[in-house]
């Protein structure tokens, strides 16, 4: 990890009055999602020697949120006022969409007049940003729910390592099996039974932000349990496999004393409560709890090959809790708490598979309908699914031009349309195909199979309607796509049902069912 810098608070003048702009750095879907401000304060100094007249002033970011008209009632000459935050509504459909960092422009006008512009940065949706503002948003990332975290933990269901260091399995309900040994187990199937790379991330995200690996980007290959990550990814895999178990994580960044660089490592409390700080920067507390075993430090890195060997668990708590004497600390996040207003990330969805979803929208809406349904999906994925869709079903003999898509229809303003339960089970599948894939986005070809996988009957009959039959087009699909040969599925006569088939967890006194996370 790298370190931030923090640019300046921005200021500018218009006339008597001095205006100073706290904004971030860089911002990204994070600040939507999280509801952190981009704008954090603005203050305005009277620097005349008489009242002002009330201003108006309009924020913006161009292209990434809409424009924020705000009436500024100046203060009396040499006095200052703050208003905090400045609440922009940011285009999450474009921050979703973005794989790399861009730069945008953040402008104020006055009374019809640009007076400032800066450059701020808008990081990809899987960069975070250095910010001490942003520190909660890491939270994000741990996300217990994803298909490969579900896959590590049927793994490491029921196993226990012996005192030589060997995978054994500890009886179910056993009433030694505690905390420590979760952690411990959860460690050691990573250790032993995947093949873990150190692998740096891309190295253009070094000033305002760092490239984050989810879990889906760590075990790129869930079939052959291997991956690739750094200290943080592994880290935030790690968390997102003990909040799974119903664990309460911690996500530790160090620095070093010697070097800017950061290094992240996991901790886990030894007693699940309720949790109500955050972002914890006590240094004292955190070791006194290792001291006192509230809470178990782990080098995640450990699992992975260094000088021709893995760390044993006792060698990585060992290693972790020495980063804690040693270095200094940045924060640690505790992920039970900021999950009282930090939810996981959904899979994000790519511009392509963003603009099938509007396309079906307006089709709806041209339709008069008040529900969004799979055969609005369907229609729109035809009509605007790119190239490689697009030539599948043309080899399908069915054009996107055969299917109306409403645009030359005069289709007005309406109330939001509500979504059916099929339609919604569409986005999901699609989100969990894109995840089995290892894909880093929604891609359109994702979308058209969940479409078609659908046991929606609208979407039958669509296309009975132009002489295909559901069945045969999947089978067509699957050959002409060769990645869904790597999908598990009961429709293939899949013997199981793959990582997100549900498994028991052992029951404990203190922390009651530790199912998987839903």
């Amino acid at each position: 990890m790298s370190r931030c810098d923090i640019p300046p608070t921005r200021m500018f003048r218009h006339g008597d009055l001095r205006f100073a702009f706290d904004a971030v750095a860089a911002f990204s879907y994070l600040a939507h999602h999280c509801h952190v401000p981009v704008i954090k304060g603005i203050t305005v100094t009277n620097e005349g020697n008489r009242p002002l007249d009330p201003r108006t002033l309009i924020v913006d970011i161009p292209g990434y949120a809409l424009p924020l008209a705000l009436t500024i009632e100046p203060p009396p000459p040499g006095e200052t006022l703050r208003i905090a935050p400045i609440a922009l509504t940011l285009l999450y459909d474009r921050l979703q969409g973005l794989e790399a960092r861009r730069y945008a422009a953040l402008t104020v006008t006055v009374d019809e007049r640009e007076i400032f512009r800066d450059e701020i940065l808008v990081l990809g949706f899987y960069e975070w940003s250095f910010a001490p503002e942003a520190r909660k948003t890491l939270a994000c990332y741990v996300q217990p729910g994803q298909a490969v975290v579900q896959q590590i933990i049927a793994h490491a269901d029921g196993l226990a390592v012996g005192s030589d260091g060997e995978p054994g399995h500890m009886p179910p309900g056993d009433a030694g099996w505690d905390v420590e040994r979760e952690v411990r187990g959860l460690y050691d199937t990573l250790r032993l039974s995947y093949n873990l790379r150190y692998v740096l991330e891309a190295p253009s995200y070094e000033i305002e932000g760092q490239a984050i690996r989810p879990p889906h980007r760590v075990i790129t290959n869930p079939r052959a349990r291997a991956g690739a990550g750094t200290c943080i990814d592994l880290s935030l895999l790690f968390a997102s496999c003990l909040e799974s178990l119903r664990l309460q994580p911690l996500v530790i960044v160090t620095r070093d004393r010697q070097q800017a660089g950061r290094h992240a490592v996991v901790g886990c409390w030894t007693r699940v409560s309720e949790r109500l700080e955050p972002v914890i920067e006590s240094r004292s507390r955190l070791n006194d709890a290792v001291r006192h075993r509230r809470l178990i430090p782990l080098e995640a890195t450990g699992v992975t090959l260094s000088a021709g060997r893995t760390l044993s668990f006792e060698e990585a708590v060992e290693a972790a809790g020495q980063r804690l004497i040693d270095g200094e600390l940045v924060f640690a996040l505790d992920v039970a708490a900021a999950r009282a207003t930090v939810a996981p990330l959904e899979f994000p969805l790519s511009p392509g598979a963003l603009s099938i979803l509007g396309a079906g929208h307006t089709i709806a809406r041209c339709e008069g309908s008040a529900t969004m349904e799979t055969k609005h999906l369907l229609r729109a994925v035809i009509g605007h699914g790119g190239h490689r869709v697009a030539a599948f079903f043309a080899g399908e003999g069915l054009r996107g031009a055969d299917t109306p898509d409403g645009r030359a229809m005069p289709c007005g303003d309406s109330a939001p349309l509500r979504a059916t339960l099929n339609y919604r089970r569409c986005i999901d599948d699609a989100r969990a195909i894109a995840a089995d894939c290892g894909a880093g986005f929604v891609e359109e070809e994702h979308l058209v199979y969940a479409v078609l996988l659908s046991p929606s009957r609208s979407v039958a009959r669509e296309l009975a309607g132009f002489g295909l039959d559901r069945e045969r087009l999947l089978h067509a699909y699957r050959a002409h796509f060769l990645w869904t040969k790597d999908l598990v599925s009961t429709e293939q006569g899949g013997a199981q049902e793959g990582p997100s088939q549900s498994h028991p967890r052992r029951v404990t006194q203190e922390g009651g069912h530790r199912g998987r996370a839903t």
